[in-house]
């Protein structure tokens, strides 16, 4: 419970649900895209990013905040997703750690505690990022 009070307070401090100051278009992206994927106002992001979006639909909340390339680089996952991600990135992330980790383990060989948590709303794709920031299409 410790660990879900932090990660709220990082995701608060953050931003990470506060309104969206950018308006949305019909299909979920910033509104004023260019083909490239930036609103206008935004900074681009590169396309090969782990946030980069064009649609609401490409991003999800992931609990992995880096690449698992090796057993060292394994984390517990408490099934609480915080971070928000371009679902590609979630998606390869969780085959990663599937892959090459023990879930009852961290890479330290320390044993994983449980924990309960709530789910954050739904990301957004925002300027060509995924966000967690709430914002009304």
């Amino acid at each position: 419970m410790v660990r879900l009070q932090l990660m709220l307070v990082v995701c608060l401090a953050s931003g990470c649900f506060e309104p969206s100051s950018q308006p949305t278009d019909d299909a979920g992206g910033a509104g004023g895209a260019d083909a490239g994927g930036a609103g206008t106002g935004g900074t681009a992001v590169d396309a090969g990013s782990e946030v980069a979006c064009t649609a609401d639909s490409e991003c999800g909340w992931g609990e992995i905040d880096h690449e698992i390339l090796t057993p060292k680089d394994c984390i517990c996952l408490f099934g609480c997703p915080f971070i928000p991600l371009n679902v590609r990135t979630v998606e390869r992330r969780l085959e990663q750690h599937a892959a090459l980790c023990n879930p009852q383990f961290d890479g330290m060989g320390q044993p994983c505690p449980i924990d309960d948590c709530a789910m954050p709303p739904p990301a957004r794709c925002a300027v060509g990022s995924c966000t967690g920031a709430l914002g009304l299409p």
